[in-house]
C-alpha cells in the first residue's frame, strides 16, 4: 500500500494514482447478477468508463495490473502476476 501507480488510459489520458488497498474481493453486479473477483488492488480514483483494460504501471514503468473497473472514489486492478499465470506466461527479466 502506498504505492505509486500510473497507467495511459482511453478517457482519461495519462493519470497516477496511489495503491490504498490489497488482497481485496470485489462483487460487481452485471444485469442483476453478482460476480466476485478475489485478489483485487485498489488504487485511488484514477480512471473513467473506457480506461477498463490499461495497464497499471509503478514509477519506473515496471507492469504492476490491469485496470479492471471503477467508481467515482476507486480503481479496480488485477495484479499482473494473476493474469500472466492465468494464460500460462511468463516475462523474462531484461
Amino acid at each position: 500500500m502506498g504505492q505509486r501507480v500510473q497507467k495511459m488510459g482511453r478517457t482519461t489520458g495519462f493519470t497516477q494514482g496511489t495503491i490504498t488497498q490489497v488482497d481485496v474481493t470485489v462483487k460487481v453486479n452485471y444485469n442483476g447478477r453478482i460476480a466476485n473477483f478475489s485478489d483485487q488492488v485498489f488504487a485511488d480514483n484514477m480512471s473513467s468508463p473506457g480506461d477498463s483494460g490499461s495497464s497499471i504501471l509503478d514509477m519506473q514503468r515496471r507492469g504492476v495490473g490491469l485496470l479492471f473497473a471503477g467508481s467515482e472514489s476507486v480503481t479496480i486492478l488485477t495484479p499482473l502476476q494473476r493474469v500472466l499465470d492465468h494464460f500460462g506466461v511468463s516475462v523474462s527479466p531484461l
